[in-house]
C-alpha cells in the first residue's frame, strides 16, 4: 500500500485548534524543526521553536493504544522521529504483531 486511498486513515482523527498561528515559511534546502508535545490531554506543535498550534485531544486519548507514528502524505523529508514507550502489561515495547503499514513509493 503506497496511496492515502489503499492506506486510509485508520486509527486517525482530527483535533480541533484551540490556537494556532501561520508557520514560518518553509523553503526548499532549509533546515527547520517540527516538534509535537501531547501532555495530559493537549498537543502542542512548535516550529522553529514557535508555538504554531495547540489543541486538546480529550477523551479520545484515553482509547489510544499502540505504536506512536507520524504521517506524510506525498511529502520527501528527512527526520529524526523521538517517541517515549510506554511499556505493556508484557513488559514489551513493541508494536502488536499483525499491523499493516504503507511503505515508501519508488524513487524515496
Amino acid at each position: 500500500m503506497r496511496t492515502h486511498e489503499q492506506c486510509g486513515a485508520h486509527g486517525y482523527f482530527s483535533v480541533k485548534p484551540m490556537f494556532s498561528v501561520q508557520p514560518p515559511k518553509i523553503l526548499s534546502g532549509g533546515s527547520h524543526v517540527l516538534r509535537a508535545d501531547l501532555e495530559h490531554d493537549e498537543l502542542t506543535v512548535t516550529a522553529d521553536g514557535v508555538a504554531v498550534w495547540r489543541g486538546a485531544v480529550g477523551r479520545q486519548i484515553e482509547d489510544m493504544s499502540g505504536p506512536a507514528g507520524f504521517r506524510t502524505d506525498n511529502a520527501r523529508f528527512e527526520f529524526e522521529f523521538l517517541a517515549a514507550g510506554s511499556m505493556s502489561s508484557t513488559g514489551s515495547t513493541r508494536a502488536p504483531s499483525g499491523l499493516t503499514h504503507c511503505g515508501a513509493s519508488p524513487g524515496d
